[in-house]
């Protein structure tokens, strides 16, 4: 069989295009741009408004009356309206020679929290208010890793890329907070419901920022590949 001088070259093309390894693209290169896209789309100030509340608990009664006899102790936690959020990071690890799969790190997670703890014991007599204090401090977590695998599929407008399985870690949760024994209560809030909360927040902006990113991922035809497209429509015309 006579192939024709198209059609030849053609298949020649398409060996040296398959034989670039690597999918045809640089690792190095994604790995820079995903990193570059994720570190000026990632922005967890958004999370939170400054001054937001995150946890509350009323005082009841807020103030004494005339024979009344009651206590409680009460709380207010917010995000600290004076000071940002802070984190280091992302860094971008694509984890085979294949490019499916990644393992994204940032580190220093830092959420400044502001916080009113206060307690009231009322003996009988009216006018007695509560006791409290404002406190400022901090909250985070040393690591935050998303690790996984992604494909390319085709869909409507070409190649995508699209996460296959997602693997999230949160390491080193902390609470840097001073709390006086009066008010040792507020720290196991704090650390069992805030932190969780905000926890929680950070995780789904990190996922939801990788997600916005992929198609960078996606690799930019070759021109070698451009050029075995061309002769292989050629050819067609031609026979």
């Amino acid at each position: 069989m006579k192939l024709h001088p198209l059609r030849a070259a053609f298949l020649v093309i398409c060996f040296l295009v398959c034989s670039q390894g690597k999918g045809g693209y640089d690792l190095s290169s994604q790995e820079i741009l995903l990193q570059d896209n994720l570190q000026l789309a990632l922005d967890f100030n958004t999370l939170v408004a400054p001054g937001q509340t995150l946890a509350e608990e009323p005082l009841s009664p807020s103030t004494c009356s005339w024979g009344q006899f009651a206590s409680d102790t009460g709380y207010h936690i917010r995000r600290g309206h004076d000071r940002p959020i802070s984190w280091d990071g992302p860094w971008v690890y694509l984890a085979d020679d294949n490019g499916n799969s990644f393992d994204l790190r940032l580190e220093n997670f830092k959420f400044p929290i502001t916080a009113w703890a206060g307690s009231i014991y009322c003996a009988g007599f009216p006018g007695v208010g509560p006791v409290g204090m404002w406190i400022d401090g901090w909250m985070g977590f040393s690591t935050m890793r998303l690790a996984g695998t992604w494909e390319f599929t085709t869909g409507n407008a070409g190649p995508e890329a699209s996460i296959k399985s997602l693997d999230v870690n949160t390491g080193g949760p902390y609470l840097d907070l001073v709390v006086p024994a009066s008010f040792d209560f507020f720290a196991d809030v704090a650390a069992n419901i805030v932190i969780p909360a905000v926890q929680n927040l950070a995780e789904d902006a990190f996922e939801d920022t990788l997600r916005s990113q992929l198609q960078v991922l996606v690799p930019e035809p070759t021109t070698l590949s451009l050029l075995a497209m061309s002769l292989l429509f050629a050819g067609r015309r031609w026979r």
